[in-house]
């Protein structure tokens, strides 16, 4: 049994709950930013006359940005050890955020909703990007030059 001040920030569940230890940090970075550049595959992809929304919206769910959320919360872990979790967290649900509206407003272009239009997802895809690019900074932090 924990006591003390480190028993003040232990949960009673510590015990019984096993936490899966981090990769090494090089795991996650690659697979961040790839996203990056499938979000903006999926920008132009948007450009199009008559764009696909289910097509797009698959795009959002394979690849790097299928394990975005994964990816950038450990990189949050990394980066709260090393005293900026505030920003890592903040970007993290910025971008999350950002996902979760794009995606909602894809599946509804893809059932014909005039509600959806390309350029509110097109500011989503800028968010998600402006988030990412937060991130890259926390990365380069993360590494000692």
């Amino acid at each position: 049994r924990v006591t003390g001040v480190a028993g003040a920030e232990a949960s009673p569940f510590d015990n019984y709950v096993k936490k899966k230890k981090l990769e090494p940090l090089e795991t996650y970075v690659p697979a961040v930013l790839l996203t990056q550049d499938q979000f903006r595959d999926l920008e132009k992809s948007l450009e199009f006359e008559k764009p696909r929304f289910d097509e797009s919206r698959s795009l959002l769910r394979s690849g790097p940005a299928s394990s975005l959320r994964i990816n950038i919360r450990a990189v949050a872990q990394y980066a709260s050890s090393n005293g900026q979790g505030k920003t890592a967290s903040d970007a993290v649900d910025e971008c999350l955020r950002a996902l979760e509206d794009l995606d909602s407003l894809l599946l509804k272009a893809s059932r014909k909703d005039s509600s959806a239009s390309v350029e509110v997802m097109r500011s989503k895809i800028a968010v998600a990007l402006g988030a990412l690019d937060k991130y890259y900074q926390i990365i380069q932090n993360l590494y000692p030059s």
